[in-house]
């Protein structure tokens, strides 16, 4: 039975920032969306607000960032309250999403592009944080991808 088409959206959270992704479960292909320019951390940006009733994602995705030894960073816990609060505003699903050397790679990948001349504008910072959160959901849908194979596989296995 076929599961119907869904969006998903990623949140890269900042302290001034919030990069944002959008996806859908057809493609499941994640795309950098916007940037969005917060001033306190403990509310709900109306601009994100908008994007969401925009959207209307089925779940949101948010990156947690790990230490090398796999400790939570410590701004773990201003991610984990801004969640919480978007969840009770929103009334939307969220998980989270190790988002580890996502800003790393997604500064690769621009560069990348500005020195093929795919991209004639310089790198900047609100780029980044948008293509970090295309990246942390592209890896939560590949994630869930190798999930729904493995649970399918061990069903006919069930079944035969």
């Amino acid at each position: 039975m076929n599961k119907p088409i869904q969006q998903i959206m990623a949140i890269d959270f900042g302290l001034k920032r919030l990069g944002v992704a959008i996806a859908n479960t057809l493609t499941n292909n994640a795309e950098p969306l916007k940037t969005l320019h917060i001033e306190d951390v403990k509310t709900i940006p109306k601009k994100l607000e908008q994007l969401i009733k925009e959207w209307q994602p089925h779940k949101l995705v948010m990156g947690m960032p790990y230490n090398v030894d796999g400790t939570e960073a410590k701004i773990a816990k201003q991610i984990r309250a801004f969640a919480s609060l978007l969840v009770q505003e929103s009334n939307i699903p969220l998980e989270y999403v190790d988002e580890s050397f996502s800003s790393h790679e997604a500064s690769r990948q621009l560069k990348l592009l500005r020195q093929s001349g795919e991209r004639s504008k310089r790198v900047i910072k609100g780029d980044l944080d948008k293509v970090s959160a295309a990246i942390m959901l592209q890896r939560w849908l590949d994630s869930e991808t190798q999930r729904n194979e493995k649970d399918c596989k061990q069903q006919n296995l069930s079944e035969e």
